[in-house]
């Protein structure tokens, strides 16, 4: 079949069908306006959570307190408990990380 061919097929089933036709553009329109809206969507709360988290600065540290519940094992809970002592014992300068290749004495 020539170019030409199928341009007139298919025109001729356009016009042979109106509302089929128009529930096709609707339902591709709605289609494209439900991805449009919900990519914007995604891309607000992803740029409104960076912008928290920024805001934030680079020099806070969020203590959370630990779990109530025993079952399975967190990332967390293998490097044990942080106490209210903890932050004064990561003061002091024994307490330092030593350069690499240091041994401490």
């Amino acid at each position: 079949m020539r170019l030409i061919d199928v341009a007139q097929f298919a025109s001729g089933s356009l016009r042979g069908s109106r509302t089929r036709t128009l529930l096709m553009i609707l339902a591709m329109s709605i289609g494209v306006a439900s991805v449009v809206i919900l990519t914007g969507l995604g891309e607000g709360a992803r740029r409104y959570v960076i912008n928290q988290f920024s805001s934030l600065g680079t020099n806070l540290v969020i203590v959370l307190p630990g779990r109530t519940e025993t079952a399975g094992i967190g990332p967390g809970m293998l490097l044990g408990r942080f106490r209210a002592n903890s932050a004064l014992t990561m003061r002091r300068p024994s307490c330092a990380a030593a350069p690499l290749g240091a041994s401490r004495r």
